[in-house]
């Protein structure tokens, strides 16, 4: 393996690293796909509680979801 090679795998690990260290984040907003489609909003209340709540479609009707 020569010196260029060696040179850029290392680059990309390095940066691959620093970039993927977990996300922060407050209120997060989503998308549903699949048998039921619709979007979702959950909100971390502290660190070990969160609520989501859930706006859906199916068959013509809806259904809205609240979680803890």
């Amino acid at each position: 393996m020569n010196a260029s090679k060696l040179l850029f795998i290392l680059t990309f690990s390095i940066l691959t690293i620093s970039i993927s260290k977990a996300q922060e984040y407050k209120t997060g907003l989503g998308f549903r796909l699949g048998p039921y489609q619709g979007i979702t909003v959950k909100h971390f209340i502290d660190r070990g509680s969160a609520i989501e709540g859930i706006l859906a479609t199916q068959y013509g009707g809806f259904y809205i979801a609240g979680l803890y």
